[in-house]
């Protein structure tokens, strides 16, 4: 079952060309976007807390973050048209 996460974190994790290598680096991670400072969306088919391990051993032990699973229906906010076609969807909207 594929899953919709949000990952907000510190600049203590490190910065977000840092975050997006470490995010790279993790096969549980399919793919991610991102809109907001020190935030992104990724998609899973792994308990989030698979992932959130697999971020604190991919950035060293080091820095802050909280991943939460965005619930179907149980978000709300102003986002660009993309990113809430990736959030409902699960994937990267198709150019075009």
């Amino acid at each position: 079952m594929r899953r919709v996460c949000m990952l907000v974190y510190s600049e203590t994790l490190g910065s977000r060309a840092q975050v997006k290598a470490a995010l790279n680096t993790i096969p549980e991670v399919l793919t991610w976007r991102y809109d907001l400072p020190n935030a992104f969306y990724f998609v899973t088919e792994h308990e989030p807390s698979r992932v959130s391990e697999a971020l604190r051993t991919a950035c060293g032990g080091k820095g802050r973050f909280l991943l939460t699973e965005l619930v179907d229906g149980q978000y709300w906010g102003w986002l660009p048209a993309e990113s809430w076609y990736f959030i409902k969807n699960k994937k990267v909207k198709p150019k075009g």
